[in-house]
């Protein structure tokens, strides 16, 4: 049997008697998971591993499903969500911890599992293949070994051999590398299972280690010298990983954490995928205040989450990781946004128009929600200085959260993408 993973949910209260184990084994991690008396409370998004048991926490205000199938199927995106955001090419210092790991915390063997995972299930066990002439296997005859080991029979004045002798090649079970990889192979399984649909066999569940754990990484680094086919030597270099991560996890308490305390940070990059963000190309028409002093110094900088040029319409988005019917942007956050459009069309008069941006290009401000519902665009609202027209407004949007995340994590849907411009277009 592969094992379920147990679902929770940032920032919701849980009583410790329902989860006693989970709650002591978190109990040295208060920024993570915050223990009271009788309850504790996630304050983390992401996957942690306690005694081999995935534990699968959820963004806050981010909508449950009610079945078993399809909370594994959110899990898998989830997880695929932080697969994805960890390639992204910055992220925050202090996501670090948890999301790359460090001297007290290592994910490697959740990412390397994952990727062992997707490398079994599209090209199978590494194998090595013996050579073997045999009377009972299909293959090709071998008529040097037919010839001298059997008797032939005269028919019609013709030799005849009945049974001859075929070689044929045949996995060698009792090679070093097939071995560790089936192990490392069905410890993955029986862990991850439930993330690829794959069916847990009674071979995979009785798998042994034929040799110490270290022993093995000492032969699978042996091997590499001799080995030179690209996938092979991945895959051997993902078990040198996986089982070093595992000998580590055996000296010390079984957990391994991968997520963020701050998912707010992954839901830019979310809306940033969605809306194909140019803010890389387009950095320069955004203004920063300066201080000038003969006392003092500082440094001030503004950097919009996302910019989106359509046509004749420069969008200047902010991703916000609100619940929206609770929880609105305040004062900073809106003056921030009307701030930036401010200083953005100022600049384009200034400088007469910018590559690719036509000259008569309008700028629109927009918060972006996560939503639960399916509405491809729901519209929440605006915000706006009554009065006081030149500031402009901020519209405000919520995206169905669920779609959003399958979208960026599997990068399946740009159709999907597309029509989030077309509507956001309309609207604005």
């Amino acid at each position: 049997m592969y094992v379920e993973p147990i679902c929770f949910r940032d920032s919701e209260i849980y009583n410790i008697s329902d989860f006693s184990d989970i709650a002591c084994e978190l109990h040295e991690y208060p920024e993570i998971c915050v223990i009271y008396e009788k309850v504790f409370q996630f304050k983390f998004t992401g996957v942690i591993i306690i005694n081999d048991i995935p534990i699968i926490i959820f963004p806050k205000n981010y909508k449950l499903p009610q079945h078993s199938k399809d909370m594994l199927e959110q899990a898998r995106i989830l997880i695929r969500v932080f697969l994805r955001y960890k390639n992204e090419p910055i992220h925050e210092s202090v996501e670090n911890k948890f999301l790359f790991g460090d001297s007290k915390n290592s994910n490697a063997r959740i990412t390397t599992a994952i990727r062992i995972m997707e490398d079994y299930k599209m090209y199978g066990y590494i194998h090595r293949e013996l050579i073997v002439t045999s009377n009972k296997r299909k293959g090709r005859v071998d008529w040097k070994t037919t010839i001298n080991k059997t008797i032939p029979v005269i028919n019609h004045n013709s030799v005849v051999y009945g049974v001859p002798i075929n070689r044929c090649s045949m996995i060698d079970s009792e090679n070093i590398v097939y071995r560790l990889h089936r192990y490392v192979v069905s410890q993955c399984v029986k862990m991850w299972a439930w993330l690829f649909g794959i069916v847990l066999s009674t071979e995979m569940e009785y798998e042994k280690l034929p040799c110490s754990i270290s022993e093995a990484i000492f032969l699978l680094h042996s091997e590499l010298r001799n080995v030179y086919v690209q996938r092979e030597i991945n895959v051997m270099k993902m078990m040198i990983s996986y089982l070093i991560a595992q000998n580590g996890t055996d000296k010390k308490l079984n957990k391994e954490i991968l997520g963020t305390q701050y998912f707010s940070f992954i839901w830019e990059s979310i809306c940033g995928y969605l809306f194909n963000n140019k803010y890389s190309l387009l950095s320069d028409l955004i203004p920063q205040p300066e201080w000038e002093s003969d006392i003092v110094s500082g440094k001030i900088s503004q950097r919009p989450d996302i910019l989106v040029v359509d046509s004749r319409y420069l969008y200047i988005l902010d991703a916000k990781y609100y619940n929206f019917k609770s929880k609105l942007p305040g004062w900073h956050d809106v003056v921030k946004q009307l701030f930036y459009r401010h200083t953005v069309i100022l600049n384009l008069i200034k400088k007469k128009g910018i590559k690719p941006l036509q000259k008569d290009i309008k700028v629109k401000n927009v918060f972006l929600f996560p939503g639960d519902e399916e509405e491809l665009l729901q519209y929440i609202g605006r915000v706006f200085v009554k009065e006081i027209d030149d500031l402009g407004e901020i519209k405000a949007f919520a995206i169905n959260q669920k779609k959003a995340m399958e979208t960026y994590a599997f990068r399946n849907n740009d159709d999907y993408r597309k029509q989030l411009l077309v509507r956001l277009k309309e609207t604005v």
